[in-house]
């Protein structure tokens, strides 16, 4: 199996991989407060996994327009939608809903040099879309 040197996140190919990867699950808990005491605290399951990746895209020779166009509108009409990732080493396939995109356009001089992002996914046991 070959994996992609690079991330994929539905038709957006990353020029490079994510700088930083935060991968996290939670716990789901029920809190039940007694008076004059600490509460009992009940563990209801595991709760979703939250992948939130930041990087910045940058490519030679492409302008402003050229990377909202390749880059930032596709990803950013991606929130709130199902879909399917590749990751380097495998660890993040699959089907992922983009729960939030954050772009910044950062200027060199009087032109954007490059757009940093942070987009943070969730994978549920199963995802239904509405």
């Amino acid at each position: 199996m070959s994996y992609p040197t690079t991330w994929t996140i539905g038709d957006v190919e990353f020029p490079f991989s994510p700088n930083q990867i935060s991968d996290e699950v939670d716990s789901v808990t029920e809190n039940f407060d007694l008076d004059g005491e600490a509460a009992i605290i009940f563990e209801v399951g595991k709760g979703v996994r939250q992948v939130q990746i930041s990087g910045s895209i940058s490519v030679q020779g492409l302008g402003k327009d050229d990377i909202e166009s390749t880059y930032s509108a596709p990803l950013r009409a991606y929130q709130g939608t199902k879909q399917t990732v590749e990751s380097p080493s495998g660890a993040y396939d699959g089907d992922w809903l983009i729960k939030r995109v954050g772009l910044k356009e950062q200027a060199e001089g009087s032109f954007v040099a490059r757009v940093l992002y942070t987009i943070i996914m969730w994978k549920p046991t199963k995802l239904v879309v509405l």
